[in-house]
This record gives structure tokens, C-alpha cells and sequence, in this order.
């Protein structure tokens, strides 16, 4: 009984072959900087949606603050086309 074991295992190989192991691997390494660069690509349009919504308040702000009738006046004219 014995021999019959070790006769199997040595006609069976022990892991994956060489090409199909180095192709999951790569496989791997690939979804991951695919996940790693989505990320930071979500994160920089976030980060920039952010800074463009602080940049409107700031400017709706300042149009508010201003007593210019001549800017409020061409901004009611312009919404109304």
C-alpha cells in the first residue's frame, strides 16, 4: 500500500504549472493596482469636487456682500434668457 502512495504522488504534480501559476499571479497583482488606481483616481475628483464647491460658495458669497446693483442686475438678466 505504501508504494502505491508514493507512485501517485510522484506521477501527480505537486502545484500549479509554472505558465498557469504566473498568470494568476500576474492576475492578481493587476486587480490590484487596478483597485489601487481607482481608488486614487475617485478620491483626486472627489477632492476636487470639494475645492470647487468651496470655491462657488465663496464667490456666491462675495457677489451677496457686494452693493453693486449693476452685477446683481446683469446676473437677473442673464437668468432670464
Amino acid at each position: 500500500m505504501l508504494q502505491a502512495v508514493r507512485g501517485a504522488r510522484q506521477g501527480m504534480p505537486e502545484g500549479l504549472p509554472d505558465q498557469t501559476q504566473a498568470a494568476l499571479i500576474s492576475a492578481v497583482v493587476l486587480r490590484g493596482a487596478l483597485v489601487l488606481g481607482s481608488g486614487a483616481a475617485l478620491m483626486y475628483f472627489w477632492w476636487r469636487y470639494q475645492q470647487s464647491a468651496k470655491t462657488l460658495t465663496i464667490v456666491a458669497e462675495s457677489i451677496n456682500q457686494h452693493q453693486s446693483g449693476a452685477l446683481k442686475e446683469t446676473i437677473k438678466k442673464r437668468r432670464g434668457l
